[in-house]
């Protein structure tokens, strides 16, 4: 008897060892954090849970926000140096400030790429000079994540923008197969946002070819297919406080004849088309930071691609069920 008390002693103490060893685990403040796109399976026994890195997302990262809530892609294009990295940084940063326009801030998920392109443009980065990093191209994480909640549509949505390297695109220009088969995802854009360098279309021996590029960039786009009758596109004349700071008489003259030509080019494949001049970063201290931002952030506004008109039905003459007699019953009326 005395060994089976023994025994059983014995028991007890191992179960109490081990429930010991359970609470400390699941108080551990031990966090792992996994960069891998998926969980291994080694992490789910393990009990770690990896959690976002807040970068840039990539293509397939973006499907799970994507089918979560009502999200509007922005594709914003252009050569290097145009500004739209800028633009995308500026976008996040003037949100710490206040609302813009009918939009609050509501979240995102790529904070730490936010953060990444926009720390050059701080005091504390101590350069005399606002710049962003360049991004570099080939590298997968591109899209940064914005979540917004729209006053007047009294409505949440997702913008996901494509932060591609100029030299990426600029790869593609006037090669149609190409572009489709690297870029596919161009054509579940909601917005495709066409970037002109103000600092290029001030320079009279450089004006021209900022036009051309442009002009061959939409052509690419449109001629491979890369669209939907709801996409919009945005034509953005970016630093805009280097041209109204300009001397030349003739640039507000060149640049309205040359923006109505790329407007007539475009409605030949869509009608949604907008101007917008900006300065995301302006060194005139006359304009504001984020100049123009909050008109083309309305712009961007999700809105449904499809619309689905309910199909219409002719019923023949009601038939005496009891369904029928139950609805005019409760109508207060009678079927004769």
């Amino acid at each position: 008897m005395e060994d089976i008390i023994k025994t059983d002693s014995n028991i007890l103490s191992e179960l109490e060892a081990d429930a010991a060893t359970d609470v400390d685990s699941m108080i551990s403040d031990d966090i792992e954090v996994s960069d891998s796109e998926s969980l291994q399976e080694d992490e789910l026994q393990s009990g770690f849970l990896p959690l976002p890195s807040g970068r840039a997302l990539s293509l397939q990262e973006t499907y799970d926000v994507m089918a979560s809530e009502n999200t509007a892609v922005i594709v914003l294009v252009g050569p290097s140096g145009c500004g739209k990295t800028t633009i995308e940084s500026t976008i996040y940063q003037l949100f710490q400030r206040e609302k813009l326009e009918n939009h609050l801030f509501a979240g995102s998920k790529t904070i730490q790429g936010y953060e990444d392109r926009s720390f050059y443009t701080r005091i504390n980065s101590r350069q005399e000079i606002a710049t962003t990093p360049r991004t570099s191209r080939g590298v997968q994480e591109i899209f940064l994540h914005l979540r917004l909640f729209n006053e007047d549509k009294k409505q949440i949505a997702n913008y996901l923008f494509a932060d591609l390297s100029g030299e990426e695109i600029q790869a593609h220009i006037a090669n149609v197969g190409s572009l489709a088969k690297q870029m596919p995802f161009l054509k579940n854009a909601d917005s495709i946002t066409v970037i002109l360098d103000g600092e290029r279309l001030a320079n009279k021996y450089r004006r021209n070819g900022v036009i051309e590029e442009a002009s061959t960039m939409i052509r690419t786009i449109f001629d491979a297919g890369l669209y939907s009758v709801s996409t919009k596109v945005q034509l953005v004349i970016s630093k805009f406080d280097i041209i109204s700071a300009s001397d030349d008489s003739t640039i507000s003259c060149f640049i309205e004849d040359k923006i109505k030509e790329l407007q007539s080019l475009i409605t030949r494949y869509i009608k949604n088309v907008t101007v917008h001049e900006v300065a995301a970063m302006p060194h005139d201290s006359s304009f504001t930071v984020g100049f123009g931002l909050e008109s083309l952030l309305s712009s961007w506004d999700y809105e449904p691609r499809y619309l689905h008109s309910s199909p219409q039905y002719e019923f023949d003459e009601p038939i005496d069920s009891e369904f029928n007699k139950l609805f005019y019953k409760l109508r207060g009326t009678t079927h004769e």
